[in-house]
């Protein structure tokens, strides 16, 4: 439902991001090959199924750590997948203490941290999946939406800086940065971040919302609405951009466009007075 700042929706992006520790040829174990296959979450096996095939692994017997410890990841990318944050941080710690200096696995810890908003764990576990791969550019992009959370806006940008370093094809670190930068209402930087998320993705609805309201936070309120309208056009039930239209065609003396576009935003979501009050640049 709030969907104009990514910040204030999905956290995270690169979730589901895990990785193959294993070689090809598996031990004789207690576990069936369709149980390893669904664990791994091979054909079309749902998280229910991919839970099932890991614990099955997990409790067979005869694995190494290496071995355990993917079960565990993957495992644990199932429960994330269900939005079981819980479950899915005792899985990847489990598979962090078999394992310890796989990048990867303390990646995707931080991911849980981030979804259950405990920044400072999740910045801990990002940084030491940076020390183990520094090349892991996914792991810039979320420590900086860590930062960007604890309202850190300059070390969130910084991090951005090294994602879009290691990947310029990064959508989503270049919207992200243009949130920080939004923030700190430097709204031309924004504009530029959310230009080129948009030019490497013009499906990209999130971005086409944010330019929206740099615009409006500009008072360039043509060019705002000419954003909401591209936004709207991908999606057009977006309580906050059909509300943040609606105020832009107000103050552009379009008061009956206005007035529709709000009243729609309000039949969509009836807190969205407040809602668009909270993400809009202090």
């Amino acid at each position: 439902m709030k969907r104009l700042l990514i910040a204030l929706g999905r956290l995270v992006s690169g979730l589901g991001l895990v990785a193959s520790l294993l070689s090809a040829a598996p031990p004789a174990s207690a576990e069936t090959p369709q149980q390893r296959d669904a664990c791994h979450g091979k054909g079309s096996a749902t998280p229910e199924m991919r839970i099932a095939g890991c614990t099955a692994f997990i409790t067979s017997g005869g694995h190494d750590d290496a071995d355990i410890a993917e079960a565990f990841n993957l495992r644990g990318a199932a429960h994330a997948d269900r939005e079981e944050w819980d479950n899915a941080l005792s899985d990847y710690t489990t598979a962090v203490q078999l394992v310890p200096t796989v990048a990867i696995l303390v990646y995707n810890r931080g991911l849980a941290y981030l979804h259950k908003q405990d920044f400072d764990h999740a910045i801990a576990d990002f940084d030491q999946a940076i020390k183990f791969d520094p090349s892991l550019a996914s792991a810039y992009n979320n420590r900086g939406i860590a930062y960007r959370n604890k309202g850190d806006y300059a070390a969130a940008i910084v991090n951005y800086d090294q994602a879009i370093k290691l990947n310029p094809a990064s959508v989503s670190s270049f919207n992200n940065r243009g949130t920080a930068y939004y923030r700190k209402r430097e709204f031309d930087a924004a504009i530029a971040d959310f230009d080129e998320a948009i030019r490497l993705n013009p499906k990209y609805v999130q971005a086409w919302n944010n330019r929206a309201l740099a615009y409006f936070d500009k008072q360039d309120y043509a060019r705002s609405i000419a954003s909401f309208d591209a936004s709207l056009k991908l999606d057009p039930d977006i309580p906050l951009a059909l509300y943040g239209r609606g105020l832009a065609r107000q103050n552009s003396s379009d008061r009956k466009g206005g007035d529709a576009d709000i009243a729609a935003a309000k039949a969509l979501d009836p807190d969205v007075v407040k809602d668009f009050a909270a993400v809009i640049a202090k």
